[in-house]
């Protein structure tokens, strides 16, 4: 437990000790802390009742201070509620914030110039189970549209793990899960690698995903790290815009 004492410790430090005790600009903490002096002064209260219940002293000044402990305590302990679920609110939306510009990134590298067109959607979020890749093909097949999830890891750096791909053809949806991002030396171009045992490679069209035969190198992990930089790089980048036009983005799976 941190205490401050009699020492050595600059009026500044014991400064910075407070504002770090109180949440600093979160504010939390300190109503929290508030809360705790309150029921400090509550519990005052009810011994200073006792005693003047046994001593035959005024017992009215001691029920006023619990009761006006009290109510400061409901208080204290609300606004740190607010002030908690607030602070949450924001951090999720942030998060939000940078898996969608992630999202328009990586479409903005498959597609390049060109626009995404009806017959294609591209979803972002968590990895999806089996019974969500199930719903998502039944909708693909229904809708007759391509659809390319991006998976990232949440928390407060998220980053893409992994793609999954629902393709449907003649009444059947072909599911591609465990894919990869690849990126060409030049840094121009996006490809989408499936895992190692399936052949080919896939390209992002306006309107389709297109399966081509063969690797686009024979080194394929130079490129899949490349993807991984550039990724990051492009989504730190301050001010970084993307067309919303360039793609569908779905909140949530359907």
């Amino acid at each position: 437990m941190t205490t401050i004492a009699h020492d050595a410790s600059t009026p500044g430090m014991r400064n910075r000790w407070l504002k770090d005790a109180a949440g600093g600009r979160d504010g939390a903490v300190g109503l929290l802390l508030l809360d705790t002096l309150a029921a400090v002064g509550f519990a005052g209260g009810i011994a200073g009742a006792v005693a003047a219940v046994a001593g035959r002293g005024a017992l009215w000044p001691w029920a006023l201070l619990m009761v006006g402990m009290g109510a400061l305590r409901g208080l204290f302990a609300m606004l740190a509620v607010r002030r908690g679920a607030a602070r949450a609110g924001m951090i999720k939306r942030a998060q939000r914030r940078r898996v969608v510009a992630a999202t328009r990134a990586v479409v903005k590298l498959l597609l390049g110039a060109h626009k995404l067109k009806p017959g294609v959607a591209i979803t972002g979020g968590d990895p999806l189970e089996i019974e969500d890749q199930i719903k998502m093909g039944r909708h693909a097949v229904e809708t007759d549209a391509d659809v390319l999830h991006l998976e990232y890891r949440t928390g407060s750096n998220p980053a893409l793990t992994g793609i999954t791909m629902f393709l449907p053809r003649d009444g059947r949806c072909h599911i591609q899960s465990g894919c990869r991002l690849w990126v060409s030396k030049a840094g121009n171009r996006g490809l989408i690698l499936p895992q190692d045992h399936v052949r080919g490679h896939f390209r992002l069209a306006p309107r389709e995903i297109v399966h081509i035969d063969g690797k686009p190198a024979a080194d394929l992990s130079e490129g899949i790290e490349r993807a991984s930089t550039w990724l990051t790089r492009q989504v730190m980048r301050p001010g970084v815009q993307y067309d919303d036009a360039q793609c569908t983005l779905w909140a949530q799976a359907a």
